[in-house]
């Protein structure tokens, strides 16, 4: 009898093992923005499940040609039909949303953010929406990456907002679209896609600049942008595999130089101008404070996958690094010529100090290699070291460059056509077998892409890092 009733309970146990497992994984609710949680597709537990809406705090900002300062910043949300009525809003316009990426402000990275909506507003009487959730963005990479989901679920509610009291027709959403960079491109995703699940409505468009890539690409299309999540969706590929996602995103993909380096970002034949080229650029809130609460001279012996900062004590040299082993072992690989810092000191010191951990001090603690590598790139665009070699900032520069591209595409002061050609390879296209547009033309990357919605995946070549514009193509056939 007793084995029998343990067979029983086993046997229940089996069929109900779904339903127990999904009510044991972990979840967060915030009332109409749903409910969050680790089930397929989203079983990644490297990423954190979304903070409260209180801490990631995004809100949107409406622009128009009325109020095109930042002094004269209108905020939208979606409760507060007050704001919405003494507001500029025009459901009659095109409405543009723009979304920036981790660790950055509604400013963007040199302020990217700022010039397109300037831009913008040149090109056509537009209602455009800054995204502002910094700080949702300025956390750790695996919290910002679980943000990223509720920031897709709020901006779809103001969407739905907006539409709702301006007559509520589901052809409205034609008229919106989500323009986003990094992290901020899978939040248009989401966006995307939480107005078709609840709503029954469908973006007109999605530009993807550089979409993330760590924890998102070779998932499920319900974890990352695809092209269901608009009616068409277009996607400049810049920085892949590392920083930026190689996978196809979009209805058109572009891939300007190949999609992953560029003119003026590295030792490339057209253009060596890095610093001159990109900028130092703001310091985000996040890493200010790590700025401003490291120790003058902290203990390093237990101290393990952190971002550093090198400083020599003789003159002004600095060096940025990142390491997950136990900080000290790192000082001590230092101390070899191998070592920019080490070859600096026996170069220009004639020998290292004997106590090397001195110089060294704390910037960001981390928890992944990949988190370690991203805080070091961007502390590497800010900090500007002086002894790291040009190729430690060359992943920040080529992932910036989708939105460079993406501006002079509205701004259109570039004399040739940003004509993508289909290709198989941009081994192919470089040697000269995918000039040929045919007799439909070839689509224009960015902004005006939409013109012809051609799919595929599409090759062009930018010019010098002065110009950042496309080359002059010749056609063949």
């Amino acid at each position: 009898m007793e084995k029998m009733l343990l067979m029983l309970v086993i046997f229940i146990s089996f069929f109900a093992m779904g339903d127990f497992l999904s009510i044991g994984l972990p979840q967060v609710c915030y009332g109409r923005y749903g409910c969050f949680d680790h089930y397929p597709p989203f079983a990644n537990l490297l990423v954190n499940l979304p903070q409260s809406p209180e801490i990631v705090g995004a809100k949107f900002y409406l622009f128009t040609r009325e109020n095109k300062d930042a002094s004269s910043a209108q905020e939208l949300d979606d409760s507060d039909l007050n704001k919405l009525t003494a507001s500029n809003f025009n459901i009659s316009r095109r409405t543009i949303i723009v979304c920036h990426g981790w660790t950055e402000n509604m400013d963007g990275y040199l302020k990217w953010m700022v010039r397109l909506k300037d831009a913008l507003l040149v090109k056509g009487d537009f209602n455009v929406i800054l995204t502002d959730w910094s700080v949702g963005a300025n956390q750790l990479y695996d919290q910002s990456t679980g943000n990223t989901r509720l920031v897709g679920a709020i901006a779809g509610e103001l969407i739905q907002f907006l539409i709702y009291h301006n007559g509520n027709k589901n052809d409205l959403a034609d008229n919106f679209y989500f323009i986003g960079f990094s992290l901020g491109a899978q939040i248009a995703g989401y966006t995307g896609t939480y107005l078709q699940a609840k709503y029954d409505k469908k973006l007109g468009r999605i530009t993807g600049l550089d979409p993330a890539s760590p924890f998102f690409t070779a998932t499920d299309n319900a974890v990352k942008l695809d092209q269901g999540d608009a009616k068409y969706v277009d996607v400049i590929h810049t920085n892949m595999p590392l920083v930026g996602t190689p996978d196809r995103s979009g209805h058109t993909d572009f891939y300007p130089d190949g999609g992953s380096l560029h003119p003026g970002c590295g030792n490339d034949p057209k253009g060596k101008k890095i610093h001159k080229a990109i900028q130092p650029v703001f310091l985000s809130q996040k890493i200010n404070q790590h700025l401003k609460l490291h120790e003058a001279k902290p203990p390093l012996v237990n101290q393990q996958s952190l971002v550093y900062q090198f400083k020599c004590d003789q003159c002004d040299e600095d060096y940025v690094g990142f390491t997950r082993r136990h900080l000290r072992q790192r000082v001590d690989e230092h101390r070899h010529t191998s070592s920019s810092i080490g070859k600096h000191f026996h170069g220009k010191h004639s020998s290292t100090p004997k106590d090397l951990t001195t110089n060294f001090t704390i910037l960001k603690k981390c928890n992944s290699k990949v988190d370690c590598l991203i805080c070091e790139m961007f502390f590497i665009n800010e900090l500007r070291p002086t002894l790291n070699v040009q190729r430690d900032s060359i992943c920040a520069c080529n992932h910036l460059r989708a939105t460079e591209y993406y501006i002079k595409t509205v701004s259109e002061d570039c004399t040739n056509p940003w004509e993508g050609h289909p290709c198989g390879s941009y081994v192919s296209y470089s040697l000269g077998f995918c000039n040929s547009c045919g007799n439909g033309g070839c689509p224009l990357m960015g902004y005006r892409a939409e013109e012809t919605k051609f799919e595929g995946e599409f090759y062009l070549n930018t010019d010098t890092w002065d110009t950042l514009c496309p080359e002059q193509t010749t056609l063949h056939g």
